[in-house]
Formats: C-alpha cells, sequence, structure tokens
C-alpha cells in the first residue's frame, strides 16, 4: 500500500483529534523525516494542499432558454497546478514508524516547522514566517551546540559562543559556519538561499508588526503562496543540514575536547 506525504499530514491533523498530543507529535516527528530526512523533492505542502491540484474557476454567466439549456457556446475557464510529492514505500513507512514510537523527544524546531505548515494552509503568512525562523534558530541552537562551545542557560537553553552569540542566522549559516565548521549553506545550496534571505526579511517586518513582505527588483511584495513555498523548502534544507554537521567538518583547532 502507498499513500501521499499529502494524505500523511492529514492524518497527523486526526492525531491530535484521537491520539492526543504525544502521539501527534510523534507522528509529525515520523512525517518530519520522511519529508526532510528522505530524499523527497519537496515538503508536503499541508492539510489542505489536495484542494490546490486543480483550482477551477467554471462559475461563468452565459443566457440560456426557457428549459435552462445554454444559447451560446460556453467556454469555461479552470486551471490546474501541480505539486511535486513522492509516494511513500513500505520501507520509508516501517522506519518512520520505528522512529515515531522509540519514544525518543520530538524537537522543538521540528513540530515548530508544522506548525508553519498548519499556519501556510490556512493563508496565515505571518504565523507562517514567525514558525519557521523560530524552527530555524532552535535546530541551530540544538545542533550548532553539540559541535560549538556553548553554556547552557536554565529556561533558555544553549547559549553559544562566538561567532555564534549574535542573532544574524543567516550570517551563522554562511560565514560563521565556514569559520568554524569549514561549511557554508549559502555556497552549499545556492538555489535555496536567495528564498532564505526573503524569509528573514518578511520576518522583519513580521516582527515589527508589518505585512510578511520582501524585497523583489520591483519594490516590496507581500508573501503569498508560491513564495512561501519557496521559503519553506529553505528553510527544509537549512534544517536538515544542520542536522547533518557533523565534527569532521571542523578544524582540528576548534574541535570540543
Amino acid at each position: 500500500m502507498k499513500t501521499s506525504l499529502d494524505s500523511l499530514y492529514g492524518m497527523t491533523a486526526c492525531g491530535w483529534i484521537y491520539g492526543g498530543p504525544t502521539r501527534k507529535n510523534a507522528f509529525r516527528h515520523s512525517c518530519y523525516r520522511l519529508c526532510v530526512g528522505s530524499v523527497t523533492y519537496q515538503v508536503s505542502r499541508g492539510i489542505s494542499d489536495v484542494d490546490w491540484h486543480s483550482r477551477s474557476t467554471l462559475k461563468r454567466t452565459f443566457p440560456i432558454d426557457n428549459l435552462g439549456a445554454a444559447t451560446d457556446q460556453v467556454y469555461p475557464l479552470s486551471e490546474m497546478v501541480r505539486t511535486q510529492f513522492r509516494f511513500v514505500t513500505d520501507a520509508i513507512w516501517q522506519q518512520s514508524f520505528e522512529l515515531a514510537a522509540s519514544g525518543q523527544e520530538v524537537p522543538v524546531h521540528s513540530n515548530l516547522f508544522f506548525d508553519a505548515m498548519n499556519a501556510a494552509a490556512t493563508n496565515d503568512y505571518s504565523r507562517a514566517i514567525m514558525n519557521l525562523a523560530m524552527s530555524l534558530e532552535s535546530c541551530r541552537d540544538l545542533n550548532f551546540s553539540r559541535l560549538h562551545p556553548a553554556k547552557f542557560v536554565q529556561g533558555r537553553g544553549p547559549r553559544l559562543e562566538a561567532p555564534f552569540n549574535d542573532n544574524d542566522l543567516l550570517k551563522h549559516l554562511s560565514r560563521n559556519a565556514q569559520t568554524a565548521f569549514r561549511r557554508d549553506f549559502s555556497t552549499e545550496q545556492p538555489q535555496h538561499w536567495p528564498h532564505l534571505q526573503n524569509l528573514y526579511v518578511a520576518r522583519h517586518h513580521v516582527g515589527h508588526g508589518k505585512g510578511p513582505v520582501f524585497r523583489t527588483e520591483a519594490g516590496l511584495k507581500s508573501v503569498n503562496g508560491e513564495s512561501y513555498l519557496a521559503m519553506q523548502s529553505a528553510a527544509a534544507a537549512a534544517l536538515n543540514w544542520m542536522e547533518t554537521l557533523t565534527t569532521s567538518s571542523i578544524p582540528a583547532s576548534k574541535k570540543r575536547v
């Protein structure tokens, strides 16, 4: 039996109703592994994704006779929108189910990422943008602190030492990561980098009580479904990139003892 990632995410929503928060979190973590940890092309768009496969505008005004038949040729309008997704195999499902049933704690950044997807499904892009940014920053603190000196602060979590001791995540993923880990997300995945930059421009505006907008050559543009999906894909790639950093990337002089 095969099922799409869209169907799986719909099951995630059902998990909240029937399974309670614990089962929901475990299943969301399972789906996160499917979407980000595997080689899928793009993360599932959200609960309402099936509504976007065929967006139709068939409502037309045309003359009819006394029997209700059209008296003129009717030219309906329709629009097909294709979404990239892969099917889940039995092997992928089994691995994900075992992860979900293992009792491991679900990372905060995983839940935040799926909260962003939930918000985007209702076109609440302000909340979606903030959740994506929080997901990235939580993932940075968790994974960078495994490889780089940090102090644990009660009620806050890891506090990274220089050069990660400020709030510029884009710099942390690029030139700071190059210095500390000999890795640079901006050069390794340049297709995602502009969208990550747009995400943080939008995050800045939302954080100051304004709408989610980003810069273009024509001026500021509001985040819509298409631009948000590009940001979400970039965030997913960055999350996976941070989770897969290893000690082999770190110069010997900078490795923790």
